[in-house]
């Protein structure tokens, strides 16, 4: 499992950190290139520069947020999200691409879905985690071992709240691993293949 961080404001204009929260979902703007479900990079790319017409640079970094929300993330990941108001930064699961063709005008129609588990205080985040928040990118990944995040406290409290055992959630992990071997994307079923063996073997 790898951990992502996704910006609240898909168009570089107006924050939809109460959407992502409310709505259990994370976007990442880009309208206009219509859905994405089961492509590669290669044809990313060709989508975006069909529709955008930008220089090869910044193809190539618009390219890099919409082939990780598309093909790097996988379902089970984790991902944050920041509330800019105070500084906490709140925790999920992430679930299945989808694309929401009516919000695409503004800039919700690329979408994941995403369980949200638990809020860490923001005089609480590891030096690691606070550098990893003030990336700029609309999508990163967190370049360490996920255990360096230190998440595990936070999700065991938030299970003890709810009322969820964390073989429940195991299970519900493991389903959406099981659903994404059934894709008709190689990538995806090889990574959803790669992380069940991982946990087998673990």
């Amino acid at each position: 499992m790898e951990l992502f961080q996704c910006k609240t404001y898909p168009l570089n204009v107006e924050d939809k950190f109460n959407e992502f929260l409310t709505g259990e979902f994370v976007a990442i703007g880009y309208p206009g290139l219509g859905d994405l479900s089961g492509l590669n990079k290669k044809e990313i790319r060709e989508r975006l520069e069909r529709v955008y017409h930008e220089d090869p640079a910044r193809t190539r970094y618009h390219l890099g947020m919409v082939n990780a929300f598309c093909n790097t993330m996988s379902p089970g990941d984790f991902v944050l999200i920041e509330d800019r108001n105070n500084g906490n930064v709140h925790v999920g699961v992430l679930g299945v691409y989808s694309f929401k063709g009516d919000l695409d005008d503004v800039g919700l129609s690329h979408q994941r879905s995403v369980d949200w588990k638990a809020v860490i205080p923001r005089s609480e985040l590891i030096p690691e985690l606070k550098e990893f928040i003030r990336n700029r990118p609309s999508i990163t990944q967190f370049k360490h071992p996920i255990e360096v995040a230190k998440l595990e406290r936070y999700l065991n409290q938030q299970s003890v709240t709810l009322g969820i055992e964390t073989n429940e959630l195991l299970s519900k992990a493991l389903s959406i691993l099981a659903e994404e071997m059934d894709s008709k994307d190689i990538e995806r079923k090889t990574r959803a293949a790669i992380a069940l063996l991982q946990y087998f073997k673990s």
